[in-house]
Protein backbone atom coordinates (compact mmCIF):
# COMPACT_ATOMS: atom_id res chain seq x y z
CA UNK A 1 0.00 0.00 0.00
CA UNK A 2 2.82 2.41 0.78
CA UNK A 3 4.14 2.08 -2.79
CA UNK A 4 0.72 2.89 -4.26
CA UNK A 5 0.54 6.06 -2.13
CA UNK A 6 4.14 7.15 -2.49
CA UNK A 7 4.42 6.82 -6.28
CA UNK A 8 1.79 9.43 -7.25
CA UNK A 9 2.75 11.66 -4.32
CA UNK A 10 6.42 11.63 -5.38
CA UNK A 11 5.40 12.55 -8.92
CA UNK A 12 3.24 15.43 -7.70
CA UNK A 13 5.92 16.79 -5.37
CA UNK A 14 8.60 16.44 -8.04
CA UNK A 15 6.55 18.22 -10.70
CA UNK A 16 5.63 21.06 -8.36
CA UNK A 17 9.24 21.38 -7.15
CA UNK A 18 10.48 21.72 -10.74
CA UNK A 19 7.87 24.40 -11.40
CA UNK A 20 8.61 26.41 -8.27
CA UNK A 21 12.38 26.21 -8.86
CA UNK A 22 11.91 27.47 -12.41
CA UNK A 23 13.42 24.38 -14.00
CA UNK A 24 10.62 24.38 -16.59
CA UNK A 25 11.84 27.81 -17.64
CA UNK A 26 9.59 30.27 -19.40
CA UNK A 27 8.29 27.60 -21.79
CA UNK A 28 4.54 27.29 -21.15
CA UNK A 29 4.52 23.84 -22.78
CA UNK A 30 7.02 22.46 -20.24
CA UNK A 31 5.04 24.03 -17.40
CA UNK A 32 1.77 22.64 -18.78
CA UNK A 33 3.28 19.15 -19.01
CA UNK A 34 4.47 19.26 -15.40
CA UNK A 35 1.11 20.60 -14.22
CA UNK A 36 -0.68 17.84 -16.16
CA UNK A 37 1.50 15.19 -14.49
CA UNK A 38 0.74 16.65 -11.06
CA UNK A 39 -2.99 16.91 -11.88
CA UNK A 40 -3.32 13.31 -13.11
CA UNK A 41 -1.36 11.91 -10.19
CA UNK A 42 -3.35 13.93 -7.65
CA UNK A 43 -6.54 12.40 -9.10
CA UNK A 44 -5.01 8.94 -8.87
CA UNK A 45 -3.97 9.59 -5.28
CA UNK A 46 -7.47 10.82 -4.42
CA UNK A 47 -8.92 7.58 -5.83
CA UNK A 48 -6.59 5.49 -3.67
CA UNK A 49 -7.50 7.49 -0.56
CA UNK A 50 -11.21 7.14 -1.37
CA UNK A 51 -10.74 3.38 -1.76
CA UNK A 52 -9.07 3.21 1.67
CA UNK A 53 -11.86 5.25 3.24
CA UNK A 54 -14.50 3.05 1.57
CA UNK A 55 -12.87 -0.07 3.00
CA UNK A 56 -12.97 1.52 6.45
CA UNK A 57 -16.66 2.34 5.95
CA UNK A 58 -17.34 -1.26 4.92
CA UNK A 59 -15.53 -2.53 8.01
CA UNK A 60 -17.61 -0.20 10.19
CA UNK A 61 -20.83 -1.10 8.32
CA UNK A 62 -21.29 2.63 7.68
CA UNK A 63 -21.35 2.64 3.89
CA UNK A 64 -24.61 3.81 2.34
CA UNK A 65 -26.01 1.99 -0.69
CA UNK A 66 -28.68 3.23 -3.10
CA UNK A 67 -30.04 -0.12 -4.28
CA UNK A 68 -32.13 0.02 -7.43
CA UNK A 69 -32.97 -2.08 -10.45
CA UNK A 70 -30.31 -1.55 -13.13
CA UNK A 71 -29.70 -2.59 -16.72
CA UNK A 72 -26.35 -4.41 -16.52
CA UNK A 73 -25.62 -3.97 -20.24
CA UNK A 74 -26.06 -0.19 -19.91
CA UNK A 75 -23.92 -0.16 -16.76
CA UNK A 76 -21.08 -2.02 -18.50
CA UNK A 77 -21.28 0.35 -21.48
CA UNK A 78 -21.05 3.35 -19.12
CA UNK A 79 -18.07 1.82 -17.30
CA UNK A 80 -16.25 1.28 -20.60
CA UNK A 81 -17.02 4.86 -21.71
CA UNK A 82 -15.95 6.38 -18.38
CA UNK A 83 -12.63 4.51 -18.31
CA UNK A 84 -11.64 4.55 -22.00
CA UNK A 85 -9.66 7.80 -21.78
CA UNK A 86 -7.46 6.56 -18.96
CA UNK A 87 -6.99 3.20 -20.69
CA UNK A 88 -5.99 4.82 -23.98
CA UNK A 89 -3.34 6.89 -22.18
CA UNK A 90 -1.78 3.53 -21.30
CA UNK A 91 -2.10 1.95 -24.74
CA UNK A 92 -5.25 -0.04 -23.99
CA UNK A 93 -8.47 0.14 -25.97
CA UNK A 94 -11.83 -1.09 -24.70
CA UNK A 95 -14.52 -2.20 -27.08
CA UNK A 96 -18.09 -2.61 -25.87
CA UNK A 97 -20.04 -5.34 -27.63
CA UNK A 98 -23.77 -5.17 -26.97
CA UNK A 99 -25.00 -8.70 -26.15
CA UNK A 100 -28.37 -7.88 -27.67
CA UNK A 101 -30.33 -8.69 -24.53
CA UNK A 102 -31.30 -6.89 -21.36
CA UNK A 103 -29.92 -8.16 -18.09
CA UNK A 104 -31.40 -6.63 -14.95
CA UNK A 105 -29.59 -6.54 -11.61
CA UNK A 106 -30.24 -4.90 -8.27
CA UNK A 107 -27.43 -2.77 -6.93
CA UNK A 108 -25.92 0.67 -6.36
CA UNK A 109 -24.88 2.01 -9.76
CA UNK A 110 -22.09 4.23 -8.39
CA UNK A 111 -20.54 1.39 -6.41
CA UNK A 112 -20.91 -1.05 -9.32
CA UNK A 113 -19.24 1.46 -11.68
CA UNK A 114 -16.37 1.71 -9.20
CA UNK A 115 -16.02 -2.08 -9.10
CA UNK A 116 -16.04 -2.23 -12.90
CA UNK A 117 -13.41 0.54 -13.09
CA UNK A 118 -11.19 -1.44 -10.74
CA UNK A 119 -11.63 -4.55 -12.89
CA UNK A 120 -11.12 -2.75 -16.20
CA UNK A 121 -8.04 -0.86 -15.05
CA UNK A 122 -6.47 -3.64 -13.01
CA UNK A 123 -2.94 -4.36 -14.21
CA UNK A 124 -2.63 -7.82 -15.73
CA UNK A 125 -1.01 -10.49 -13.65
CA UNK A 126 0.88 -13.30 -15.21
CA UNK A 127 1.65 -16.64 -13.58
CA UNK A 128 5.19 -17.08 -12.43
CA UNK A 129 7.13 -19.76 -14.27
CA UNK A 130 9.90 -21.86 -12.82
CA UNK A 131 13.24 -20.10 -13.05
CA UNK A 132 11.69 -16.70 -13.77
Amino acid sequence: MSHELRTPLTSIVGSLRLLTEGVAGADPENSATLLDIAWRNSGFLAEIINDILNVEKLDASAMQFQIQKLDLTELIERAVDLNSGFAEEHGVRFEFVDPGCKIKVRGDDTKLLQVMANLLLMPPTFPQTAGA
